[in-house]
């Protein structure tokens, strides 16, 4: 156990650590965080980072999807077994709904992102007092990762628009010096979460060409072909979680799932749901938006056409009449805005498609991952387009990939080979803000499988 003090001026940002035992870290090579953070401290230690995290008996890893809303969690043992999970709300959430605001916010007021770092880190800190985890092993988008790390944002939000460093990374949480290890960031805001998902379905062994979509505020889309891999984020936008006139977020709970099951004489359509009618949820407004265009109550264009009542002076829908919060109320100024998270997303895909020079006939399977994205109905999501619209027997919905992927990420012995097979083959695709891009939103706008007038 000796420790390794090393001054900043001489240390090359870029130190390997051998020194891991009992697990697969060993023999990966490190940026060391802290030494290029906007305020480092005179100097880091570098030492067995399990042992050292173990020597006051938590042998416990505490694996993070830092999600731009939220966090989810697992607390795994030496042996990679379950010992508890769960998730919270990002605090960061409060900064901005989406990823850019985020950066932009942060890049603006330094004062903010050290106070943004300080709530990320203390989070992470706190989960790994409660469930006694001695080391933390982290995914995120690049923002998240960076400003966990403190790490410069400029040149993330504007040109390059590429975070500062790859990694992976070595981050000690200042104050509680408590040791974490972050996957590496692949390109522009494509970060460690999407490596993840990367490691774990090749840990799979996935027949390849496979589409990955994590569905999200940032949505990631991710194609592993035999030739290489491709890889491009698309700002969704908040619609998809939940922000909308009556939407709510998951820490509050509301409608995860709504159905037509009939019409009223007046030829209003009548809703059940799945949970408290307190609001609408991110999958509430996907099923919703999916019965709508099954049922011919909007246009190809996008407008409320038969069913809907006058709220306010908009057209819209009602959901539930008696909720604890009035009226849960869906309008045309939310489905707009849905339109434009789905037209995001379906210009995303079929630009990552055709980088890759795959058609939909030739994919083996679509991935639909994340939190948000495996609680919608694949058939719904399909319809929608916003994920291709593949046979339903091709369509994997695969749970939270990412926290499975720093499991293999840090307990399976081949993970190094898994990881630079992705990393040595990999080609980022830039959507937004590309001419190509734009063209192909604004054709994705309409909802193509709605019935014609």
């Amino acid at each position: 156990r000796i420790k390794n003090y090393i001054p900043l001026k001489s240390l090359d940002p870029v130190v390997k650590v051998s020194s891991f035992q009992e697990v697969a870290l060993a023999s990966k090579h490190y940026v060391l965080a802290n030494a290029i953070s906007s305020k480092p401290a005179e100097a880091v230690v570098l030492e067995d980072l399990v042992l050292a995290a173990f020597s006051s008996g938590r042998r416990n890893f505490l694996l993070v999807d830092l999600g731009t809303s939220t966090i989810a969690y697992q607390v795994v043992d030496s042996r990679g077994s379950l010992i508890s999970d769960g998730a919270l709300v990002n605090p960061l959430h409060k900064y901005g709904a989406d990823v850019i605001t985020v950066a932009t916010k942060a890049v603006r007021e330094p004062h903010l992102y050290e106070r943004m770092r300080e709530e990320l880190n203390n989070a992470v800190a706190s989960l790994m007092n409660e469930q006694e985890a001695g080391v933390a092993v982290i995914a995120g988008n690049s923002v998240m990762e960076s400003v966990f790390m403190g790490l410069q944002l400029s040149q993330l939000v504007a040109k390059p628009f590429q975070p500062l460093a790859r990694g992976p990374f070595i981050y000690l949480i200042p104050g509680a010096n408590y040791p974490s290890v972050l996957l590496p960031l692949l390109a522009g805001f494509v970060g460690g979460d999407s490596f993840a998902n990367l490691l774990a379905a090749e840990y799979l062994g996935l027949p390849k060409p496979y589409l990955i979509i994590d569905l999200g505020t940032n949505t990631e889309v991710l194609l592993a072909t035999e030739d290489g891999y491709y890889v491009g984020s698309t700002p969704a936008g908040p619609a998809f979680e939940g922000h909308v006139a009556s939407g709510t977020s998951f820490a509050v709970g509301g409608i995860e799932e709504v159905r037509v099951s009939g019409f009223k004489e007046d030829g209003a359509p009548i809703f059940t749901y799945v949970g408290e009618p307190v609001g609408l949820l991110g999958s509430g407004i996907i099923s919703l938006v999916a019965e709508l265009v099954r049922y011919g109550l909007v246009s190809r264009s996008g407008r409320m056409i038969r069913g809907y009542k006058v709220v306010g002076g908009l057209k819209a829908f009602v959901i539930a009449s008696e909720a604890e919060r009035g009226s849960v109320v869906f309008t045309s100024r939310d489905l707009r805005e849905f339109q434009k998270a789905m037209a995001a997303v379906r210009a995303g895909w079929r630009l990552i498609l055709d980088a890759g020079g795959v058609d939909l006939t030739d994919l083996r399977y679509v991935v639909v991952c994340g939190t948000f994205g495996s609680k919608i109905a694949p058939e719904d999501a399909a319809l929608l387009e916003i994920i291709p619209p593949v046979d339903l027997s091709r369509i994997i919905v695969a749970g939270n990939l990412v926290l499975s992927g720093l499991r293999v990420y840090v307990f399976d012995k081949y993970s190094h080979e898994l990881a630079e097979g992705i990393l040595s083959n990999l080609t980022h695709v830039s959507l937004v803000g590309t001419e190509k891009f734009t063209n192909l939103w604004i054709k994705s706008l309409e909802f193509s499988r709605a019935p014609e007038p």
